[in-house]
């Protein structure tokens, strides 16, 4: 368990990050695997516990034992008995090797669930970071395409105003080719209108020649 919570903790993710194809996805992906450590390891830490608490009662029972066999064997000698002292002092001696057996047992455990509990904390705390730098990287990645939206919106609306503008320019020029044609129309019929009169008054003197 101290294993992989150690490799999960070697891990360097600038590195993870920069090998990565989808960045976002390895990051998803290491924190799977650190919180499912952080769980795994609990339930490790909690056995241990157990481990340690019942290594402590044996050997709290062992030294009580060892030294109630004393207090005997000491009894015993003063009453007299030899033998009865002789066969609690092996006793006494039997609880006192167990003893000695599990206080370096029991240190052993104390120390490997003092690692553990720092390897969880380690864990949880690597992890937490990540998340908490993943969300804000998300967040502001959000607030750029929102703000990238916005400016293709803004782009299109402008895009719209000026295709408006362009078809009232459109509509004006149109207007002022119209109001050109229509007097250049009416000037060319006046002008028509003048050579004909003017034929006329032509004509008309030609005629009073003749008469006469």
């Amino acid at each position: 368990m101290l294993d992989r919570i150690g490799t999960l903790l070697k891990i360097n993710l600038v590195e993870l990050l920069a090998e990565a194809q989808d960045p976002q996805d390895a990051v998803s992906r290491f924190l799977e695997d650190a919180w499912r450590g952080v769980a795994q390891a609990k339930d490790a830490v909690a056995a241990a516990i157990v481990q340690e608490r019942r290594l402590a009662k044996q050997l709290a029972q062992a030294q009580a034992q060892a030294a109630v066999l004393d207090a005997r064997t000491d009894a015993a000698l003063e009453a007299g008995d030899d033998a009865a002292a002789r066969d609690l002092l092996q006793q006494k001696l039997r609880a006192e090797r167990v003893a000695a057996e599990l206080e370096p047992e029991l240190l052993h455990q104390r120390q490997t669930l003092a690692e553990m509990r720092a390897a969880v904390r380690a864990l949880e705390t690597k992890a937490g970071d990540v998340g908490r730098r993943r969300d804000v990287v998300a967040a502001r990645r959000t607030r750029v395409v929102a703000e990238e939206e916005m400016a293709r919106a803004r782009a299109q609306q402008e895009a719209a105003q000026e295709v408006v503008r362009g078809l009232g320019r459109a509509a004006e020029e149109a207007a002022v080719r119209e109001d050109l044609l229509t007097a250049v129309r009416e000037v060319e019929e006046t002008s028509l209108e003048s050579r004909l009169a003017h034929a006329r008054e032509e004509l008309g003197g030609s005629e009073e020649t003749l008469t006469r």
